[in-house]
C-alpha cells in the first residue's frame, strides 16, 4: 500500500518587496509568516515570474496595512529584510 504524505501550512502575508524591471512599481515578492504557539515566524518569500494585474490589486489591498516595523518575532538576516515594506499580518 502506498500512502501519499501531504504537508500543509497556513501562511500570512507580513510584507512585500517592490518589483524591479517589468514589475517596477508592483509587488515583486510577498514575505510570508506562520504562527507557532502564538508567535509569528518567518516562512520565506514567494513571487511570480511575470507581472500580472493581480499584483496591482494586491498592492492596493496591502497599502492600508503598512507599518514601520516587522511583525515577525525573530531577527531576520539583512537579505531577508532588505527593501521589505512591512504590513500588519493578514490573510485572505
Amino acid at each position: 500500500m502506498k500512502v501519499r504524505l501531504i504537508r500543509r501550512q497556513e501562511l500570512v502575508v507580513c510584507g512585500y518587496e517592490v518589483g524591479t524591471g517589468g514589475r517596477s512599481g508592483q509587488i515583486g515578492a510577498l514575505v510570508l509568516g506562520y504562527y507557532e504557539n502564538g508567535v509569528l515566524r518567518y516562512a520565506g518569500q514567494v513571487g511570480s515570474a511575470s507581472p500580472t494585474p493581480r499584483c496591482k490589486e494586491l498592492g492596493a489591498l496591502l497599502k492600508p496595512l503598512h507599518q514601520a516595523d516587522s511583525p515577525i518575532e525573530e531577527t531576520l538576516q539583512t537579505a531577508e529584510r532588505h527593501g521589505v515594506i512591512w504590513c500588519a499580518p493578514s490573510w485572505w
